[in-house]
């Protein structure tokens, strides 16, 4: 039996939105990446020389296939 259901050929458009304090990004001088089998962690870090601290800016979780295609975009 056939599928009733028949896909639209041509790539989809998705239209992703953006809070402002997002799309206005933020400034990282340090990196600490962590992993396991099933996904990748990066934290961005933002230290500060004096006095020494840092602060975490942003966190992304991420499956190993899109690690690995971020990673071949470098």
């Amino acid at each position: 039996m056939g599928d009733s259901k028949t896909k639209s050929e041509g790539p989809v458009q998705i239209n992703i939105r953006c809070d402002e304090h997002i799309s206005q990004g933020v400034y990282s001088n340090f990196a600490k990446i962590s992993h396991s089998e099933d996904e990748f962690t990066i934290d961005f870090i933002y230290i500060n020389p004096d006095p020494p601290f840092g602060k975490l800016q942003s966190r992304i979780i991420t499956s190993p296939g899109h690690a690995k295609r971020f990673l071949m975009a470098l």
